[in-house]
């Protein structure tokens, strides 16, 4: 009865919509962020918004040009060309930006991938992912297109669900051109075997630690190797794309070094982000003494950040905010001169940035996504970054520039306005305080949403529950006998 009561307060108050001095409907702040708040997402449904047709597919020289003028990356040779080159993606889990020694002022955490940058690799500072956790990061980093707009099903938990996009993989266009493909890494929490599904596509050879692997503190170590390995059974006359998936710095966070800091849970995170360094030191050191780096493309990033009670929480999964959604990016490409980027970009820019110089499956796969998603969304949003969290409970956008940065939560309907050149952290809200900022971010997030109603091809599956959680049955055997009913480990979602 008390539940009901609370329920019932909850879907009452939630249903105060506020009117803002600019006219927005608005729930109030604690509706978004309070537990009592939220039950308004059970009881009063997210329905996405439609669209309303006006978002058309641009020609190909527009979508180029919008493309070329807002991703970020720098111009490729005229006579480039992709297929002259291996194809090394790296990924590290929970990676945020300010905690590599990329960063300004940043730890001394990755000695290794700083190196590598001097080398004369592309270094980014202003990279982000699309979406806070990895499963929906993967699928925009694969799909080349946002979150919203891919064949997803995502389940009860956003960061559970199957990657069903028809279009190719990278992987499967790598291998039509010739490729061997292989993808080696983490399975955390039997992660890739039953609640992060469809990313195995195209890949000729997979090779994921087991679970009772993953689950140790030498996982990365054991990934380097089967790496190296892998390359070094490679044929030499024979192209590759290769992914390998780090699984640190994920939590639960893990001692390797004596000698550093080991006393806040960001003092472990900090050894686990040098340990994956490491181990990527000694794969990059592979390549080069098989002498496979002067032909290959290296792609190092990460799936998304880590939170640190940055705005009141811990791990990811649950916000947009700068600290989840800001990550490392480097790219070598062997005879370009690298440097440090500082415009905005997004690691799902990386892949159709190259295929645009690919082959003739791969320009087309690219180009149908320019065209038809990414190339619009530039165009309505005048250019912005586009990062998501999609889900049953939490539905949350952030739209990047230079110097600003707006967030909204399509359940209370909240905006957010900051001035990231001057609060990098997004720690003072402007929105309703800078009238003409709060301006722009409600023009700016109305023509993101018209572009997405057009566009979302996503489904919710709030009735599909996490499989690795026991059947009722044996729940209720085991309740019966005095036992507590089995739970996922704290943070064990990636």
């Amino acid at each position: 009865a008390q539940l009901a009561s609370l329920s019932a307060l909850s879907f009452g108050a939630a249903q105060i919509v506020a009117i803002s001095e600019l006219g927005v409907r608005a729930y109030t702040r604690w509706a978004a962020h309070t537990t009592l708040g939220q039950t308004q997402t059970v009881l009063r449904p997210l329905v996405e918004e439609p669209g309303d047709g006006s978002t058309k597919v641009l020609d190909q020289a527009r979508a180029l040009s919008l493309f070329d003028a807002h991703n970020g990356l720098p111009g490729l040779p005229l006579d480039f060309d992709l297929l002259h080159y291996n194809v090394l993606l790296v990924l590290s889990e929970a990676t945020r930006f300010d905690q590599t020694s990329l960063a300004e002022g940043g730890p001394r955490t990755t000695p290794k991938l700083a190196k590598f940058a001097k080398r004369g690799a592309f270094s980014f500072s202003r990279a982000y992912s699309p979406s806070s956790g990895t499963f929906q990061s993967v699928a925009g980093i694969f799909g080349m297109s946002y979150p919203s707009f891919l064949n997803l099903e995502i389940w009860q938990k956003a960061w559970q669900g199957r990657f069903r996009d028809v279009g190719p993989t990278p992987a499967e266009l790598f291998a039509q051109a010739g490729y061997e493909t292989f993808w080696i890494g983490h399975n955390k929490a039997s992660c890739f075997a039953q609640t992060v599904l469809g990313f195995d596509r195209g890949f000729r050879t997979t090779k994921l630690l087991s679970k009772e692997e993953s689950g140790r503190p030498t996982a990365d170590a054991l990934i380097a190797k089967a790496a190296m390995r892998e390359l070094r059974g490679l044929s030499g006359d024979k192209k590759f794309f290769g992914w390998v998936f780090f699984d640190s710095p994920h939590s639960g966070y893990e001692k390797h070094y004596p000698k550093m800091p080991a006393k806040r849970a960001l003092d472990l995170y900090r050894q686990e982000v040098r340990y994956m360094d490491e181990q990527l030191g000694k794969l990059l050191r592979e390549l080069d003494k098989l002498g496979r780096l002067e032909d290959t493309i290296v792609i190092y990033s990460a799936d998304h950040g880590e939170e640190f009670r940055d705005h009141g929480g811990r791990y990811h999964k649950a916000t947009v905010y700068t600290e989840v959604t800001h990550v490392p990016l480097v790219i070598w490409v062997p005879g370009m001169k690298g440097q440090v980027l500082a415009r905005p970009t997004s690691n799902a820019y990386v892949l159709p940035w190259l295929f645009q110089r690919g082959s003739p499956a791969m320009r087309s796969a690219s180009m149908h996504r320019l065209r038809r998603d990414v190339g619009p969304m530039l165009e309505r949003t005048s250019g912005a970054v586009v990062t998501e969290l999609l889900g049953p409970d939490r539905m949350l956008t952030s739209l990047i520039y230079d110097t600003r940065k707006f967030n909204y939560d399509f359940h209370s309907r909240l905006h957010q306005a900051f001035r990231i050149d001057r609060d990098p952290k997004e720690q003072r809200d402007l929105f309703e305080r800078d009238a003409a900022l709060s301006k722009q971010a409600i023009e700016r997030m109305s023509a993101y949403r018209a572009v997405r109603g057009d566009r979302h091809a996503f489904k919710l599956r709030p009735d599909k529950k996490d499989p690795r959680i026991r059947t009722d049955a044996l729940s209720d055997s085991r309740a019966e006998a005095g036992l507590a009913r089995p739970r996922p480990r704290s943070g064990a979602g990636i």
